[in-house]
């Protein structure tokens, strides 16, 4: 009697936590498994941010040297047009000194 249904109570519940330990230890691998794969997935993400920081730097050094030579270009083309300027202005104040000259002596000439 009594001591058959409390056998058959205690298989039960044997039998009932036999299968929670077994759902809980499948639910602690998934649970490992999805903490690995997603300390996986942050590692590709840092690696990948690293790469991209990465190339942005190169990408600001090479836009700072070519900036750098631009303004080299640009100023000496400043001064190469500035002494062009400096001369043709030079060159015409004296063809304009000349042209002053050759007007005075024709003119001291009728004289």
């Amino acid at each position: 009697g009594i001591r058959k249904e409390l056998s058959l109570k205690e298989n039960d519940l044997n039998d009932l936590s036999a299968r929670f330990q077994a759902e809980a230890n499948r639910h602690a691998l998934e649970l490992k498994s999805l903490q690995t794969e997603h300390a996986s997935h942050t590692t590709m993400i840092e690696t990948r941010g690293a790469e991209i920081v990465s190339d942005l730097e190169d990408d600001i050094s090479k836009l700072e040297k070519r900036a750098v030579a631009d303004k080299a270009e640009h100023d000496q083309v400043v001064t190469v047009l500035k002494r062009e300027i400096q001369t043709a202005t030079t060159n015409e104040r004296l063809e304009n000194e000349s042209a002053v000259e050759k007007q005075r002596k024709v003119t001291e000439q009728q004289q």
